[in-house]
């Protein structure tokens, strides 16, 4: 195994119940600091480099015993009991957390509960492999309830200027392969100059991530990292699609960096507002149709898989048996 791939590995072996081990990680590399702001726990190293961008990616993931996810994931009522007000929710049970499984060519989870937190682990590993490339890495808290720590660092006017001193963002937190998004935070030019330096495509706006709210000076993007169903026990990460970003992040950190600054008029139905009210609706219980919008026929997680993906290329059609230290992907 390559030692990106063992750095890979150390992350996502980390606890998912905390965030602990991933801050103490970063802070043992000399030039950053983790630090609290508002209340909100980040980690941060300038970079030296006249033409800096800043490279992200969140320490949390969805199973975070502060969330409340120490009890099994899958505690919610099913289809029949949605139609059914009088059945009963099943037993709550205690989330144990296993090493991680791998075969040659993915990581995944031995539990039947929860996954192996590569949202945002994976991120992580890159962002701590570019870390001596002279960019500046920022690691964020609490991305999965809503974006805390990248919002209150906006708020701070010094910390904001900080961020506007870069040339421009790049985030590690998406699903599929050679895929990018830039939300309501990029220009044309800025997308431009991503497909023909990465040769990745960017998607259609949908969900919501740090890089949106760090975005509002300068342009960023949040890049896909080879995970797959995440947030559920089928979680899985293939090591070839997360070699590829990391491959491709790294000709970017150490490329000449032009100026990019966010275009208010760039995906302009993609904003705050609609955040809100995603928010809202999830707190009341309420399904959220737009988020998996469909253009042209083709659902959100088609375009994330991409035509040529060797797995099913909808969630619900992917199924993941665990047999003999094996995954068979059907």
């Amino acid at each position: 195994m390559s030692k990106e791939l063992e750095t890979l590995e150390e992350f996502l072996n980390m606890s998912v119940f905390s965030t602990d081990d991933v801050f103490a990680k970063f802070k043992t590399d000399k030039g950053g600091d983790v630090f609290t702001i508002n209340g909100q726990k980040c980690y941060f190293k300038p970079g030296t480099r006249k033409d800096k961008i800043l490279l992200v990616a969140h320490a949390d993931t969805v199973w975070d015993k502060r969330y409340g996810m120490g009890l099994a994931f899958y505690d919610f009522e099913d289809e029949n009991q949605k139609n059914n007000k009088k059945a009963s929710k099943p037993k709550k049970r205690k989330l144990v957390q296993k090493p991680i499984k791998q075969t040659e060519q993915v990581f995944y989870s031995d539990s039947e509960d929860m996954g192996i937190g590569a949202d945002d682990r994976a991120g992580a590993a890159i962002c701590y492999l570019l870390k001596d490339t002279g960019n500046s890495v920022l690691i964020t808290d609490k991305e999965e309830i809503g974006a805390l720590s990248a919002r209150a660092l906006m708020e701070n006017k010094e910390f904001r200027k900080i961020i506007k001193e870069h040339r421009y963002i790049l985030q590690f937190d998406l699903r599929g392969d050679k895929k990018f998004k830039c939300y309501n935070v990029g220009s044309a030019d800025f997308k431009a100059m991503l497909e023909v330096k990465t040769k990745y495509d960017m998607l259609p706006n949908s969900s919501f991530t740090d890089v949106a709210i760090l975005g509002k000076d300068i342009c960023g993007a949040n890049f896909s990292v080879g995970y797959y169903h995440e947030h559920t026990p089928y979680e899985y990460i293939d090591k070839a699609q997360w070699l590829k970003t990391l491959s491709v992040a790294k000709k970017l950190a150490k490329s000449r960096h032009q100026q990019f600054y966010t275009d208010p008029d760039f995906n302009k139905n993609f904003g705050e507002e609609r955040f809100k009210k995603y928010m809202e609706n999830r707190k009341n219980g309420k399904e959220d149709p737009e988020m998996f919008e469909i253009f042209d026929n083709i659902s959100i997680a088609e375009l994330e898989y991409g035509e040529n993906s060797p797995y099913s290329k909808k969630d619900e059609d992917v199924k993941i048996e665990k047999e003999n230290d094996g995954v068979v992907f059907e």
